[in-house]
């Protein structure tokens, strides 16, 4: 997106989903940015760590359904 990578987009619902592995604790600058430049295009961002992925899958797909009901697509 842009001239940033993002791991999961859906355009139509204006969502961008995050899978935050160690590699982001040293890119907290670089993440910062592309946030801030998704968040300017309408985008929002829900970030979800590998172990709550591994861990709490259940919660993850949750949060993605409620993100993707509270907002229709446009």
């Amino acid at each position: 997106m842009g001239s940033y990578i993002v791991d999961f987009c859906s355009v139509s619902r204006r969502l961008v989903i995050e899978l935050d592995g160690e590699s982001h604790y040293t890119q907290s600058r670089y993440d910062a940015r592309r946030s801030a430049w998704l968040r300017r295009k309408g985008y929002r961002i829900l970030r979800f760590t590998n172990y709550e992925l591994g861990e709490e899958l259940t919660g993850v797909l949750a949060t993605i359904a409620r993100a993707v009901v509270r907002r229709p697509p446009p």
